[in-house]
């Protein structure tokens, strides 16, 4: 699969989006200070996204984002990244406000087969 290049997002836009994203993820780090064996299934499955996202988005920050870092994070697949963690954001929070969303989207999920059985 080639990819064409105006597909690539600038490079000071994408290191500028990953670290934007960092930081969101980050965020969701405070509302989660429970210790996991005291949350419930789906809790801990949301805690394990959160960290495959966290996962992704660090390795290309940690390594400076060389160009061959980089070469992967087309213009679709960042904002694949914020969707997610958005989607999972909200599904973080409604959890801890003990509002529980009717619906939910598993292409928000890494592993949308642990979702289910959550």
């Amino acid at each position: 699969l080639l990819m064409q290049p105006q597909e690539l997002p600038d490079y000071r836009t994408a290191w500028e989006w990953l670290l934007t994203l960092q930081d969101k993820l980050r965020k969701m780090d405070i509302g989660m200070g429970m210790e996991s064996a005291s949350l419930g299934l789906l809790r801990c499955f949301f805690q394990a996204e959160r960290e495959s996202l966290d996962t992704l988005v660090l390795q290309p920050v940690k390594y400076n984002m060389t160009s061959s870092a980089a070469a992967y994070l087309t213009s679709s697949g960042l904002s694949c990244l914020e969707t997610r963690a958005d989607q999972l954001r909200s599904y973080l929070w409604e959890e801890s406000s003990s509002i529980t969303p009717r619906v939910y989207r598993l292409a928000a999920f890494l592993n949308p087969r642990g979702f289910l059985a959550a």
